[in-house]
């Protein structure tokens, strides 16, 4: 089915007659005709009664034409906001990633919607998380990543999984040199986030000896590296680029925690579907190396 049959049957219904809709559209009436026996085919309902008098438009081209114009409407901003990209040559795309990830982990997916993108030129930036929602909702995010304990409960914000895995328990391999388990930090010390969304030690088969909370993640990995005490966390975290960090992996946590992709429904940008549909595909290949 052509638009261009479709723009025509409107064209007919504000006309009121082939005749007039043939000299509005610069077509012949045998045109207009045969374009509206031709739709009628591909649709299966008589949209015209035809007699000597002219043409008489059924009630099944009346309900048609309704939805019709506010659809071409919308097509025709659409294509229009095609050709404006078309000759402004690429699209833009600002991406917010949460500043406590670890860039190890997040440039090969960057990477990848580069190479498979390469139009598309992207702008980025770290901000605190609590800051990105805001952020997105003022329209100077397109898209962020940030961590799945995160919530975003409202019915604007799309949300897509690119991770998951068992959160982890983050400690010094200085003090804790030797093979480890859960069981081995039972009478450690712990420090978190105190803007945390949730509270991941309550994942832990203990009560910790203490919690200290703290205003930052690099806190955190002072407090860590330094073997003061440990943390609870996802493998997304700047922790992991630590040398004096080493994990053990929390088997027992209530939920996988991990990375998402999110961006406000509302946001027409044509190159949020590009990072959607590659994220897509970077999951579905297992190729990412940050969880």
């Amino acid at each position: 089915m052509k638009l261009s049959t479709l723009q025509l049957f409107v064209q007919v219904m504000e006309q009121g007659s082939f005749s007039k809709a043939a000299i509005a559209a610069f077509t012949t009436q045998s045109n207009i005709s045969k374009q509206m026996n031709t739709l009628e085919e591909e649709i299966g309902v008589q949209l015209f009664q035809r007699s000597n008098q002219g043409v008489m438009p059924t009630p099944a081209a009346v309900c048609l034409a309704v939805g019709l114009r506010e659809q071409l409407a919308g097509i025709d901003r659409l294509l229009e906001e095609a050709r404006r990209t078309a000759s402004a040559g690429s699209l833009s795309l600002k991406v917010s990633i949460s500043d406590s990830m670890s860039i190890n982990h997040i440039t090969p997916l960057l990477t990848a919607f580069r190479g498979n993108c390469p139009g598309v030129e992207l702008k980025l930036s770290a901000q605190p998380q609590e800051r990105i929602l805001r952020s997105l909702a003022d329209g100077n995010t397109d898209v962020a990543l940030i961590y799945s304990v995160w919530p975003t409960d409202a019915a604007c914000v799309t949300r897509k999984a690119i991770t998951r895995t068992n959160p982890c328990i983050y400690y010094s391999n200085q003090e804790w040199p030797g093979p480890v388990t859960v069981d081995t930090f039972r009478d450690a010390a712990f420090v978190r986030l105190a803007t945390s969304a949730s509270d991941a030690t309550l994942d832990l088969p203990y009560l910790p000896r203490q919690v200290i909370l703290v205003d930052s993640l690099r806190s955190v990995q002072f407090y860590v590296a330094a073997g003061m005490a440990c943390a609870v966390l996802g493998k997304s975290q700047l922790l992991l680029d630590s040398a004096d960090i080493a994990t053990c992996e929390l088997t027992c946590a209530r939920s996988k925690v991990g990375t998402d992709v999110v961006w406000m429904t509302g946001n027409k940008n044509p190159a949020i579907y590009l990072f959607k549909k590659n994220v897509e595909q970077f999951v579905r290949k297992d190729r990412h190396t940050f969880s």
